[in-house]
């Protein structure tokens, strides 16, 4: 039967099709769609998505109780689309429809490839709770290739929760800005950029993440597809096929429960971490090289500056995760090494593992041109400052850092600064200047410096080691 909205919508449509650049679209009025927590919407939305012209706005109301439900994905084609809400307004999948992301099946809520999309004041929500879902997304954005990609994503004052596995991911996607955003109760990520360029994500929270993938749950990944990138002539360059993000800012974020990293990047060019919150994660900021088969490539110019790393939640309350893993990880590879990493100002407080060599607060491994300074430690274990030699012309920086007390003061290790493989350096430099323990009462440091077949020009002074328990300084050579 032929309805009174049937025809209206008809009418709106052919109107729109006439429009030479951009509508305002009512969803609720002009395409009967229905915010009473019953309807299923997702035939009327795409109808009103099909003949909204590029430049065109979609305004979802806030009427009934403020709910559209959905059952399939909404596919936007055209440029300079905008979905905008009500305060209050939810867009709610009881099944995520069929897409596709970087050539593979997926389950999807909206799916995007035209140019410019915005998206403002929505919540969205998925059919999955506590789980996690093989490639389910609320939203995805995906250019073609990396020399045909998308240009523009805007996410303003909106909320993603119950997906499997990410509330947003993009690929081949460049000038993405994120503000006031919260991602949430997601099974794998927060939000996740694959080979995605010029990018600002300020403002917004990436909470409750997992039970994740393999082990891994991500509040903000920025990352590129791996697969056969070593085999790429152009790897460990930007001209890579897949190449790795770059041009970042993320900035004045908070993260918190989440079992793995809160901001992580696989390989990033160019790329800041500012200012960010991090609560509850095994692993607060990991700004490293890739894995898979790019696990041998690192970034470079990449910065992580005063933020602020606890495994404590928000509110103060233990989290599970004390001393494990790392606060902040700057790894490189064996065949490129990250280089010209700033790792300075950040407060980190209870990271790092008792009598293990391999995790510390900060750790920097296959670094070069590196400086790690003004930076405070807080109820470490292990290692407060990891750095190791990638090749022979290695230059490192480790100055101004305080080192608190330790967590436990059974701890075998407990160096304040550890050099590994420091013997294969000859050309470069590591320098360990004015440094200081500090253990404020508490359990001191056994050793200030630590290296093994430390080699090289190196220059180690004016350093406040004096509460070592064991040694100030302490280098073996085999």
């Amino acid at each position: 039967m032929f309805s009174i909205f049937s025809l209206k919508a008809l009418i709106v449509a052919c109107l729109l099709v006439w429009a030479s650049d951009g509508a305002a679209i009512n969803v609720l009025t002009d395409f009967g769609a229905r915010d009473d927590n019953a309807t299923d919407n997702s035939v009327a939305l795409q109808a009103a998505f099909n003949v909204a012209p590029a430049g065109s706005t979609l305004f979802f109301p806030f009427n009934s109780v403020g709910v559209y439900r959905l059952s399939a994905a909404l596919l936007v084609t055209r440029d300079r689309i905008t979905v905008k809400c009500s305060p209050g307004t939810t867009l709610y999948w009881t099944a995520l429809g069929t897409g596709v992301f970087q050539g593979y099946p997926s389950k999807v809520g909206i799916q995007v490839t035209g140019h410019q999309f915005r998206l403002e004041d929505c919540t969205l929500r998925g059919p999955h709770v506590g789980v996690y879902i093989d490639d389910a997304y609320l939203v995805t954005v995906e250019g073609i290739s990396t020399v045909n990609r998308l240009q523009g994503l805007t996410v303003l004052h909106s909320e993603f929760f119950d997906a499997g596995s990410g509330g947003l991911i993009t690929s081949f996607v460049d000038r993405v800005f994120i503000e006031h955003s919260n991602f949430h109760h997601l099974g794998y990520f927060g939000a996740m950029f694959n080979s995605s360029n010029g990018g600002k994500v300020v403002s917004s929270r990436f909470a409750s993440i997992g039970p994740g993938k393999s082990g891994n749950q991500y509040g903000l990944s920025l990352t590129h597809r791996s697969a056969g990138y070593s085999s790429d002539p152009a790897a460990g360059t930007k001209q890579a096929a897949n190449p790795f993000c770059s041009n970042w800012v993320v900035a004045d974020n908070e993260a918190e429960d989440i079992d793995w990293v809160g901001f992580d990047t696989h390989g990033c060019y160019e790329c800041s971490f500012t200012r960010n919150h991090v609560y509850a994660t095994r692993q607060g900021i990991s700004v490293s090289g890739s894995s898979g088969s790019a696990a041998g490539y690192g970034g470079a110019d990449n910065s992580i500056t005063d933020n602020f790393i606890t495994s404590a939640r928000k509110d103060g309350s233990s989290s599970g995760r004390e001393n494990t893993w790392f606060g902040i990880n700057a790894n490189g590879g064996l065949i490129v090494p990250s280089k010209r990493i700033k790792i300075t100002g950040n407060i980190i407080h209870g990271k790092g593992i008792k009598d293990n060599i391999n995790a510390g607060s900060i750790q920097c491994v296959f670094c070069d041109d590196v400086d790690i300074s003004h930076n405070s430690i807080y109820a470490w274990a292990g290692i407060g400052i990891q750095i190791s030699v990638p090749a022979p012309t290695t230059n490192i920086r480790v100055a101004f850092n305080m080192f608190g007390p330790l967590v436990d003061a059974s701890d075998t290790v407990a160096w304040a600064v550890g050099c590994r493989s420091c013997g294969y350096m000859t050309t470069g430099s590591v320098t360990v200047v004015y440094n200081a323990l500090k253990a404020l009462g508490g359990v001191a440091a056994r050793i200030g410096f630590y290296s093994l077949n430390f080699s090289g020009d190196h220059i180690i002074t004016g350093n406040d080691f004096d509460e070592a328990t064991v040694a100030p300084i302490q280098i073996l050579n085999n």
